[in-house]
C-alpha cells in the first residue's frame, strides 16, 4: 500500500486525477496546498504526490513548476484530466447571485460566464474549498464530483469559455528511490520531462539546444521557461520531449548539452499518452487572441509591412483636420 498527498479538499480535480493514479489500497491523504503535497515527498511522509503541471487554457502551474524544478523529485507517471465546470449552489438558496467563487484557474477559464451573468469572480484556495465554504448568493465553479460530495445543486454545467481543455498530473516521488532496474525497465514509448539551464545567456543559445532536437528528430510536446532565481537574464527552460534518457537518440542530445557545459536536470520519464494522439483543430485566433488583431496575428496597423498581409499606406497618412465647432469654412 502506498500514501499519495493530494491537493484537497475532496472533490477538486487533483482529488479526480489522483484516484487515478491510485491502486485499490492505496490511501489518498488530501493536503492545503501544492507545496505541502511536495513537502509530504520531501519528508518521507508520503511515498509520492500527486500535482498538476500544466493547463491547455492557462498554461503552466508555476508553484508546481517551480517546487519540480528545484528539488529531489521524479515524476514517473502522468495523466490527463479534461477540465469541464459546473455552476453550483447551495440548496435553498433564493437570495440574487452576486459572486462567483472558485480556484483562480477555474475562476480564469469560466470568465466569459462570469461576466455574462453579472458576478463578481472571489478566488478560492480550491475549487472544492470554494463549494465547502459556499455561502448565501455566492456560486461556485467546479467539478460535478463537489456536488455529490458537498451536497450542492447544479445550476449550469459546461460554463467553461474552451471545451477540451485539459490539465496535466505527475505522480511525484523522492527522485533518490529510482533504481537502475527502473530505469532500464521504463515501457517504450514514453515521454521525459527535463530542465537545461545554459552557461551562458548569448545570442543564439536556445536556438543551438532547439536545433540539437530537431536534427535527432526528437519532438517537443510542450515548452516552458523560468527565470533562474537572483540571476538576471539567466533562464531554464523545461522540455517535455519524446524517448527516455537511457536511449538513443535522447541520450546523444542531452550529452551534447552536457559537453556544452550546460546544466541537465531529468525530472521525469513517463508512459506515452493516449490523448498524445489527439487531433487538434485549427484555431481561428481572431476569436481567441486579446486586442485587435489580424488574422495574422499582425496589428492592423502594420499591416503592408509584412510579406503576405494586405498593403496599406506606410507611414499611415495623418488623420485629416478638423476644424472647431462654428468656425469659418473660407478664406481667413
Amino acid at each position: 500500500m502506498a500514501v499519495l498527498a493530494f491537493l484537497g479538499p475532496l472533490g477538486t480535480f487533483t482529488h479526480e486525477a489522483a484516484t487515478r493514479f491510485a491502486a485499490p489500497d492505496d490511501e489518498l491523504v488530501p493536503v492545503a496546498t501544492v507545496d505541502t503535497a511536495y513537502d509530504a515527498v520531501a519528508e518521507h511522509r508520503t511515498e509520492a504526490a500527486v500535482v498538476a503541471i500544466d493547463n491547455t487554457v492557462e498554461g503552466p502551474v508555476i508553484p508546481s513548476v517551480n517546487r519540480l524544478l528545484g528539488g529531489d523529485f521524479f515524476a514517473d507517471d502522468r495523466r490527463d484530466v479534461r477540465i469541464a465546470f459546473c455552476a453550483l449552489r447551495r440548496p435553498g438558496d433564493t437570495a440574487p447571485a452576486t459572486a462567483v467563487v472558485s480556484h483562480a484557474h477555474a475562476l480564469a477559464q469560466c470568465a466569459g460566464w462570469a461576466r455574462r451573468q453579472g458576478l463578481t469572480p472571489q478566488p478560492a484556495p480550491s475549487t472544492a474549498a470554494a463549494c465547502a465554504q459556499l455561502g448565501p448568493g455566492e456560486v461556485a465553479l467546479a467539478p460535478r464530483l463537489c456536488a455529490e460530495v458537498y451536497g450542492l445543486d447544479v445550476v449550469a454545467e459546461d460554463v467553461q469559455d474552451y471545451d477540451g481543455a485539459l490539465t496535466t498530473f505527475l505522480h511525484v516521488r523522492p527522485a533518490s528511490t529510482l533504481t537502475r532496474a527502473e530505469v532500464a525497465a521504463f515501457p517504450q514509448p514514453s515521454h521525459t520531462l527535463l530542465a537545461v539551464t545554459p552557461h551562458l545567456s548569448e545570442i543564439g543559445c536556445f536556438t543551438r539546444l532547439v536545433t540539437s532536437l530537431s536534427d535527432r528528430e526528437i519532438n517537443i510536446f510542450s515548452l516552458r521557461s523560468r527565470p533562474v532565481k537572483a540571476a538576471a537574464g539567466a533562464y531554464t527552460f523545461g522540455f517535455d520531449l519524446n524517448g527516455t534518457p537511457a536511449d538513443s537518440p535522447l541520450r546523444d542530445a542531452i550529452q551534447s548539452w552536457l559537453d556544452d557545459g550546460h546544466f541537465v536536470k531529468i525530472l521525469g520519464v513517463y508512459p506515452w499518452s493516449a490523448t498524445d494522439e489527439l487531433t487538434v483543430s485549427p484555431i481561428d485566433h481572431r476569436n481567441t487572441l486579446p486586442g485587435s488583431f489580424s488574422a495574422a496575428g499582425i496589428p492592423a496597423a502594420y499591416r503592408g509591412v509584412f510579406a503576405g498581409e494586405p498593403a496599406c499606406p506606410w507611414p499611415p497618412p495623418p488623420p485629416p483636420l478638423r476644424r472647431p465647432s462654428g468656425s469659418s469654412t473660407g478664406s481667413p
